[in-house]
């Protein structure tokens, strides 16, 4: 079987079965591991699958991560009221991690008038937005930033150990 064809048949597995073990395709496929490695090096390469150790899985809509510009403009109007709601639960001297998703940015306005609130994010964007505020001491999560994500990704313990918090999830 030639190197398109495999990969055609590789598809039509993951296309019936959405995930599958690297040792159970390789049954299927009758080729080596090596062979098998690269077809799928080449799959993930072209954004059709994600490989991880020892398993497989076709690439849906629901394990991709979208750019932060194209998320931040997709239901605005939601996010605008999911934000206003959670804002009735924060009061002022309150420690709140905020994530980095375009729907959290949208609280930042509505923490203007708190008074002495901690944030911790690893948001790019959320910090940029509530480091104009005054009444707000902000916690900058650092770590590996995603191409496009527009959020930090690292180890929290160094940050969460500074302050006691509320937990508060949007």
């Amino acid at each position: 079987m030639v190197c398109f064809e495999r990969m055609s048949r590789i598809m039509d597995i993951l296309a019936k079965r959405k995930i599958i073990s690297t040792f159970q395709l390789e049954a299927l496929m009758y080729c080596s591991t090596s062979t098998l490695r690269r077809d799928l090096i080449k799959l993930e390469k072209e954004g059709k699958i994600i490989r991880s150790h020892g398993e497989v899985r076709l690439v849906t809509t629901n394990n991709i991560e979208y750019a932060y510009d194209s998320r931040s403009h997709e239901e605005t109007q939601g996010k605008q009221q999911i934000a206003e709601t959670a804002s009735t639960f924060l009061t002022d001297n309150q420690s709140i991690f905020i994530d980095s998703s375009s729907t959290c940015a949208a609280l930042a306005p509505h923490l203007g008038t708190l008074k002495n609130l901690r944030v911790i994010t690893n948001g790019i964007e959320i910090a940029r937005r509530l480091n104009n505020y005054e009444n707000i001491t902000l916690f900058f999560c650092g770590g590996h930033i995603g191409y496009g994500t527009n959020s930090a990704l690292g180890d929290l313990r160094r940050v969460l150990s500074i302050t006691s918090m509320q937990i508060f999830v949007l």
